[in-house]
């Protein structure tokens, strides 16, 4: 080996110890900051904003939080009360385009060839289809909001999800009792 590589040899050698040197007095720094209590909370502050779940919660419009919140306390509780929301009656489609539309039509309530109805369980997140015969006892056994027009998609189609965030905020402001009145207070008559 000739002096000038030996002279770099040396050199990179003498880099390397000195780089290990800084290494060990930053990790002996670090394992001092890390029994710091501050420094502590901070690692666990930036690990909980850091987990793409709450990240994709915070980011979230208030009315999906609210719902998103509404639907996991409600899939914890074990009552309900109750209230369905009508979402319409269906009669059965034989002839449709199943890529381009529903598969069934929609019809009046009162229409004669309608076989079923759809409600909306506003608490939990299921819907029941009830044939046509059974409707009447459906409904006298459980409490129905027929929403106004103000629920109404273009079309006849119901903004349940709007219903559903009105009722979950009204029940953080004004409590059980008083969000069960103003939900029903949206329903209109049905002749």
């Amino acid at each position: 080996m000739d002096n000038v590589l030996l002279d770099e040899y040396r050199n990179a050698y003498k880099n390397i110890v000195q780089k290990k040197k800084e290494y060990n007095k930053k990790r002996a720094r670090l394992e001092f900051l890390l029994n710091n209590r501050l420094v502590k909370e901070y690692i666990a502050l930036s690990e909980e904003l850091g987990d793409d779940r709450i990240i994709s919660f915070m980011k979230r419009e208030d009315d999906t939080q609210i719902r998103y919140l509404f639907g996991e306390f409600c899939r914890k509780s074990k009552t309900t009360n109750e209230i369905y929301v009508y979402l319409g009656t269906y009669k059965y489609s034989y002839d449709c385009d199943i890529v381009h539309s529903e598969p069934d039509e929609q019809v009046s309530r009162n229409d004669e060839s309608a076989n079923y109805s759809l409600y909306r369980n506003i608490e939990f997140d299921c819907t029941m289809m009830i044939n046509i015969r059974n409707r009447e006892e459906f409904e006298n056994n459980h409490t129905i909001i027929y929403p106004d027009r103000n629920y109404f998609y273009i079309g006849r189609r119901v903004n349940f999800d709007k219903i559903q965030t009105e009722f979950a905020r009204d029940l953080i402001d004004y409590g059980q009792e008083e969000a069960v009145k103003r939900v029903l207070a949206k329903s209109r008559k049905i002749k």
